[in-house]
């Protein structure tokens, strides 16, 4: 009975330790198995990370264009008065055209970083509503402008006949003028040839009978 006792009680020591074992390995198969996901999981979220991160710089860097200049038309007056002119300025563009009911078609030259061209007012044109388009680089710009009246002043000049037989009066004086004198102002150049302000040509008192301001 006592081996008997003895050999019971061995097996039962046996079958726990057996029993304790397999609880302890299972613990530490889940706890690996755990270790193991959570590291997967991080590994899993720095991948995401970057990738994610890499798509938002691509994306950034597919989305940053080049900024672009657009063209600037602006006018010194909309509302010019009869005998003046008027100044159109246009930035950030090459390509400039201009239509107009003004009855005249300007040309511009280069002043710094942006193009001027004046517009004359004639003291022919009645005053009044008229049209400016201007087209810069292919961008269009509407203006409406409003011409107003002006008083001149009246001089009385006595010139002899025979200059006015010879000038005003003359058809072939107005052919040759027509012919020899309006090409010229169709002609210029981009060079700037004076420095500074316009002066008089000469200084003095302007009398009437003697000298105009024209």
């Amino acid at each position: 009975m006592k081996i008997g006792s003895k050999f019971a009680a061995a097996v039962i020591a046996s079958a726990m330790l057996l029993c304790a074992c397999s609880s302890w390995t299972a613990a530490f198969e889940k706890k690996n198995e755990a270790e193991a996901s959570s590291s997967q999981k991080e590994s899993s979220g720095i991948i995401t990370g970057v990738s994610a991160s890499k798509t938002e710089t691509i994306k950034a860097s597919s989305s940053s264009k080049p900024q672009v200049i657009e063209p600037q038309v602006t006018l010194s007056t909309e509302a010019p008065i009869v005998g003046d002119a008027m100044a159109i300025f246009v930035e950030n563009a090459d390509d400039i055209s201009v239509v107009t009911s003004l009855g005249f078609v300007p040309r511009f030259f280069a002043q710094g970083n942006r193009q001027i061209a004046l517009l004359p007012i004639s003291y022919t044109i009645a005053p009044g509503d008229y049209t400016l388009d201007v087209k810069a680089d292919g961008k269009p710009f509407h203006f409406n402008i409003k011409v107003t009246d002006r008083d001149f002043e009246e001089q009385y000049l006595t010139v002899d006949e025979t200059v006015t037989k010879n000038t005003a009066g003359n058809a072939e004086a107005n052919n040759q003028w027509t012919q020899l004198i309006e090409p010229l102002k169709l002609i210029s150049d981009p060079q700037q040839y004076w420095e500074g302000n316009f002066i008089s040509p000469i200084s003095g008192e302007i009398k009437d009978k003697i000298s105009t301001e024209y």
